[in-house]
């Protein structure tokens, strides 16, 4: 039989009822034991069973939380972990050994709140030793034929362009948000770049033929 060895680590013992109640209303097959530590709670028990239930219990018990695999540097407090494990030599029921038996911690951590995506419209481009200075010009758009809001690029590079300058011209992409927008606009400077790298070195030619 494949078992699975269950541990819920609570780190604020004042979480232990809401737990216990979380636990309670899946009615596991399985004697489930509580170990109070003091500073932490314990809750364990083994099944054949994995009760990934539980995740989503955990979830939706504790807004505004989420359970993460990675938690990130230790300025993030853990509220709980869930730990399933499962012996490197369990079987199945035929007696052949698992070829990949769980061992995995997940953490429950607060959701981080998304940051503003900022970028700086000004992009440097070096032309060998000459600095030049292009710009990727993003505005709120609207597809008129679903009324889909986004982002559009203004399909001019050499100067910044404000959102009243009234002799604009869209490329007619629209972008979901200003962080696609952006990315978007890179790919397009790349090639505008290069056909103004190749203008740059015609006229280098022409100008030391000039000299000549």
């Amino acid at each position: 039989m494949i078992e699975f060895e269950i541990n819920i680590t609570l780190n604020r013992p004042s979480d232990a009822d809401r737990a216990e109640e979380m636990i309670k209303s899946l009615a596991i097959q399985a004697p489930v034991f509580i170990l109070d530590f003091g500073e932490s709670c314990q809750i364990s028990f083994t099944s054949d069973y994995g009760y990934y239930e539980i995740n989503t219990l955990v979830e939706r018990e504790f807004d505004g939380y989420e359970l993460v695999k990675y938690p990130g540097n230790g300025k993030k407090e853990i509220r709980l972990q869930i730990h399933r494990y499962q012996s490197p030599v369990s079987t199945d029921g035929w007696g052949r050994r698992i070829e990949d038996p769980v061992d995995e911690t997940l953490y429950l951590i607060k959701k981080a709140k998304p940051k503003p995506v900022t970028y700086n419209p000004k992009v440097r481009v070096l032309f060998e030793d000459t600095a030049k200075e292009y710009y990727i010009n993003i505005v709120p758009g609207l597809r008129k034929s679903d009324n889909q809001e986004g982002f559009l690029i203004i399909d001019s590079f050499e100067n910044i362009h404000g959102l009243d300058n009234k002799d604009k011209q869209l490329i007619q992409k629209l972008y979901p948000n200003v962080g696609d927008a952006f990315r978007g606009g890179i790919s397009l400077l790349i090639d505008f770049a290069k056909d103004k790298f190749s203008d740059y070195l015609n006229a280098k030619k022409k100008s030391k033929r000039k000299k000549k």
